[in-house]
């Protein structure tokens, strides 16, 4: 066996020769040769930009080959990629590069039809005072005004368009990604990976995950998480093509998955869900969809799925220790396939007893959304809970007014969601004289379990 690459470029020169495509974007097959060299361009003209090893740069892009050139990219020049999450609003676009002070970022101004630029445009100055770069991707040949918000712009195409960067400033303890994840504090935290770790897991989840010749890999989660970024890596060391789009299509990822006869997926139960919902649609090709259940109200999932000789098996992962950490076995018994956990995929890897843990809603901290809650005119205080709906789980606030003062709700509502993304953004917000509280030695805790309760019957 060939000795496993410590840096990036190295590990992805592996399969430059290689005649199967390394990704399928919409229907359009990219080499590994092209991504290499696409990188390579784009290493070349971030140096030109000023970057050097250590300094960050926020990646703010969906699913696209961009995202991987310039994750590489960055590798190559010993710098950081810094993921930031396509649902992010201003607060949270603006928290991220003020503290990862990154000098060059990389968006798509016209995605989905979002005013990118608009919600750019709305992050307090403050916060973009060490960016020194503005990098524009499109798909319509469009050019980027020379100025952004006072910083200097260009267009990916013009990024990409000089000679490659042949030398290499990578190394395998250089980090090369942050990743945001939630916590008990109002803002997320950041989780840094280096080249060494990120390849290791990925050939570990090659072996784990039985992924080799003849497979075919549907990147269903987004690039910006470790989720998708960890299925992304193993398709690039196992050297097999990975099927991807910049947003979930159930209807389109079904094609994919005919016209590409896709082998392995990994994605949430909402997304299986959505497939099994296609009339007609066969899973004949799958040999492995691992899935993270983030819906209460797909508790039933995995029985629904057997039903269609579709055996979906429980994950386990965590930005800190990377998504794809440990999977259960998709020939044991249904109810031993549906919990979160199973075995570690690394064979350093020690978990006691197994790991079982339940996973529920996305990663949100409450107190991220209690702080904007709390932002708004008139409020003293606020408590958060999340409730199982159809969609999923949704927040609900409530808040404790100051003195003399009324809710508006809507207000308040739209206040929130125009500094966060969509899914944090309480689905109501109502007025309490005070929080249920159970007094302690030590403290008197709040008690969430009785807010959950009020919220269900108010929402009823």
């Amino acid at each position: 066996m060939n000795a496993i690459p410590e840096t990036l470029p190295a590990f992805l020169a592996q399969h430059v020769n290689n005649v199967t495509p390394a990704l399928i974007d919409r229907g359009r097959p990219v080499s590994f040769r092209e991504l290499a060299e696409e990188s390579r361009r784009i290493a070349q003209g971030l140096r030109g930009a000023g970057v050097q090893p250590g300094d960050c740069v926020a990646l703010w892009l969906p699913n696209v080959p961009a995202w991987l050139a310039t994750f590489l990219a960055c590798a190559q020049l010993g710098a950081v990629a810094v993921s930031v999450n396509t649902r992010f609003r201003s607060h949270e676009l603006a928290d991220i590069l003020q503290r990862s002070r990154s000098r060059v970022l990389v968006f798509w101004p016209g995605f989905k039809g979002i005013d990118f630029a608009g919600i750019l445009g709305a992050c307090d100055p403050r916060a973009l005072e060490h960016l020194e770069r503005i990098v524009a991707y499109g798909e319509s040949g469009e050019q980027a005004p020379a100025t952004m918000l006072g910083k200097s712009a260009l267009s990916y195409l013009s990024l990409a368009a000089g000679a490659p960067l042949l030398e290499s400033r990578a190394a395998p303890e250089a980090g090369c990604a942050i990743f945001t994840t939630s916590g008990t504090t109002r803002a997320p935290k950041f989780v840094l990976h280096d080249q060494r770790t990120a390849i290791r897991h990925a050939f570990d989840v090659v072996k784990g995950f039985s992924i080799g010749p003849g497979s075919a890999l549907l990147l269903a989660p987004p690039l910006c998480g470790v989720f998708g970024f960890c299925s992304a890596m193993a398709g690039l060391a196992a050297g097999c093509p990975i099927v991807m789009a910049p947003s979930w299509n159930a209807e389109q990822a079904a094609r994919d998955i005919i016209a590409h006869r896709v082998t392995h997926i990994n994605g949430t139960d909402e997304a299986a869900a959505q497939l099994l919902d296609i009339d007609g649609l066969t899973f004949a090709d799958i040999r492995y969809f691992g899935y993270a259940a983030f819906n209460p109200a797909q508790a039933a999932i995995v029985e629904r799925a057997d039903a269609r000789s579709l055996k979906l098996v429980g994950l386990y992962g965590a930005s800190e220790i990377q998504a794809l950490f440990s999977r259960q076995d998709e020939d044991a018994p249904m109810d031993e396939r549906m919990p979160a956990g199973g075995r570690p995929v690394s064979p350093g890897a020690r978990a006691r007893s197994g790991i079982r843990r339940e996973l529920g809603g996305f990663l949100v901290s409450p107190a991220e959304i209690e702080a904007a809650v709390q932002e708004a005119p008139g409020i003293a205080a606020c408590q958060v809970v999340a409730i199982p709906r159809a969609e999923g789980l949704v927040p609900v606030a409530f808040v404790i007014l100051q003195q003399g003062a009324s809710l508006d709700e809507t207000a308040v509502i739209a206040r929130v969601a125009s500094r966060l993304a969509r899914y944090k953004v309480p689905r109501r917000v109502f007025p309490v004289d005070a929080f249920p509280v159970t007094p302690g030695a030590n403290a008197t805790k709040i008690q969430k379990g009785r807010l959950r309760e009020m919220a269900e019957a108010l929402l009823h």
